[in-house]
């Protein structure tokens, strides 16, 4: 099976959760860090920082002429998106736990 069949596979409506999205009340809450990354051509087109704007600590990456597929189709892109961010939230963890607020 190819990885573009396992991920379809992995997607399918079977698999998806069942319980309610969280409303932006939920979305709101969420105090981690997050990192948005997604294609400028895919379902987010309308507006590519929706997430950012409804989560307090997201940061958006958009990777231009991509579709919704970007872990497939750009996984080296977004590995190094994905190792950078980890790398600057690791040093602001290290950071914050040194100054005793741990």
């Amino acid at each position: 099976m190819s990885a573009i069949d396992a991920a379809t596979e992995a997607a399918s409506p079977s698999t998806l959760p069942t319980w309610p999205l969280l409303d932006a009340d939920g979305l709101a809450a969420i105090s981690c860090p997050v990192l948005s990354i997604l294609g400028s051509d895919g379902f987010q087109s309308d507006d590519l920082h929706a997430v950012q704007s409804a989560l307090p600590d997201c940061r958006t990456e958009v990777i231009d002429g991509q579709n919704h597929s970007v872990l497939v189709e750009r996984h080296p892109t977004v590995r190094t998106m994905l190792l950078s961010w980890i790398a600057e939230h690791e040093t602001a963890r290290f950071a914050f736990a040194e100054d005793g607020a741990a």
